[in-house]
């Protein structure tokens, strides 16, 4: 009997992270339980406050993205991306609107494309539209923008991943 409680217990946490997933993406898509929602934001991430209103909406939808692949993919990392990647963007906020720099200054073509590894290879943009791409490609599928990012970093040349 005891070797089972951690195992019953994995799954109890496993049902209450789908539980608490289905029922955040059932909130959204109710008027008032998406400005719920987006209310207490700040709370629970204090830096929201650096993002711009698109980026807020653009972060919950990824956060609740991420918790549904956490508890329905096991993708246990998904969640702490998704976080990291808008706190990062959050301080990028605050750093361009520093005096001197305006609010939105965009990254410039051989730009880092984030901060840079602690290993592996430095990614920088190589176009302007390839910033616009990125950006949007962050916003609509951060867990496989990570995936594609780690990719790049380690083996840039290597066509495993392609497919």
């Amino acid at each position: 009997m005891r070797t089972k409680w951690p195992v019953a217990r994995a799954e109890y946490a496993e049902e209450s992270l789908t539980t608490a997933s289905r029922l955040f993406l059932a909130l959204m898509k109710q008027d008032d339980g998406a400005k719920s929602l987006l209310l207490a934001l700040p709370e629970v991430f204090p830096w929201v406050r650096h993002l711009d209103a698109e980026e807020v909406r653009a972060f919950t939808v990824g956060l609740l993205e991420a918790l549904s692949d956490a508890a329905e993919l096991d993708a246990d990392d998904a969640v702490h991306r998704a976080i990291v990647s808008w706190r990062a963007s959050a301080r990028r906020s605050t750093a361009t609107s520093r005096p001197g720099r305006g609010r939105g200054v965009s990254p410039k073509k051989g730009d880092r494309v984030s901060a840079p590894p602690l290993t592996g290879w430095h990614v920088v943009f190589g176009t302007t539209e390839a910033v616009t791409g990125w950006e949007e490609l962050c916003r609509l599928a951060l867990p496989n923008a990570h995936r594609c990012l780690d990719a790049l970093r380690n083996a840039p040349l290597s066509r495993v991943n392609w497919g």
